[in-house]
């Protein structure tokens, strides 16, 4: 069975901006220095469990569904995980992280179960 799932907001890197002081985010140069630069990177951070908890809020409990997602990728729950999402293209099986040359507003996520 494969499951996709389109989300049409904002995107998995755009959300990580800076909002307000309640909500913080990251600033450019945050997410730059602690978080990688550049979004492949840190998606592939975040996926190998380099990056914990990453999320806008920082509330806790958030920015555990990519690491959970890895989890089940990791356990053979699921046999196929890709993940496009802004100017990211990463199929986690095959360990690809690229940088696209377009801009997604979004984040679709695709995944087989065994």
């Amino acid at each position: 069975v494969t499951f996709s799932f389109l989300d049409y907001g904002v995107g998995i890197f755009n959300s990580l901006s800076s909002k307000s002081a309640r909500d913080p985010g990251y600033s450019m140069f945050a997410k730059y220095f602690k978080l990688g630069g550049k979004n492949h990177v840190i998606l592939q951070k975040i996926m190998e469990g380099k990056l914990r908890n990453v999320s806008r809020t920082r509330d806790h409990k958030h920015g555990t569904g990519l690491p959970g997602m890895k989890s089940a990728f990791d356990n053979n729950f699921v046999s196929k995980l890709v993940i496009l999402s802004n100017d990211v293209y990463a199929n986690i099986g095959s360990v690809e992280y690229e940088r696209l040359n377009a801009n997604f507003s979004g984040t679709f996520i695709q995944f087989h179960f065994r």
